[in-house]
């Protein structure tokens, strides 16, 4: 797909510039949300990058139908379109898949406050019950 922002070097990047007592979790997750529109409520794509051991074991992408409008500002950042997510699964029929990347030591993000609000924004529009996440940007 490639529309996971999460680079190899932004992630050792983030790890490189991550406080000494997070540096050295067992399990990192890195995650990455892109959204269709200026609300930060709904995702088009989320990408997740597993860390165990200061090293790269896992990364996957996913596309999202976000069921809400997309604005051409948000297409022009990241390139996904409407078609491109009209066949995905809504967050909530995605989330059982990917709950336990949210399981980790530590969740990191290059733009750790957009990403958790659209994570909590979608917990919420979905009802969706889960523990707060711990956070690093």
């Amino acid at each position: 797909m490639g529309f996971n922002m999460l680079t190899q070097e932004k992630i050792e990047s983030l790890l490189r510039n991550a406080p000494e007592h997070l540096k050295y979790k067992e399990r990192i997750t890195a995650l990455d949300f892109e959204t269709p529109n200026r609300y930060s409520d709904r995702a088009c794509s989320i990408g997740l990058t597993v860390i165990e051991r200061e090293k790269i074991t896992e990364s996957v992408e996913f596309l999202i139908n976000p069921a809400e409008d997309f604005d051409w500002q948000c297409i022009r950042v990241h390139g996904i379109n409407p078609e491109d997510v009209e066949d995905a699964p809504t967050f909530d029929v995605l989330w059982p898949e990917i709950e336990d990347y949210f399981t980790a030591d530590l969740v990191i993000a290059h733009n750790a406050p957009f990403d958790l609000l659209v994570l909590k924004r979608l917990f919420k529009a979905y009802g969706i019950e889960h523990d707060p996440v711990m956070c690093a940007d």
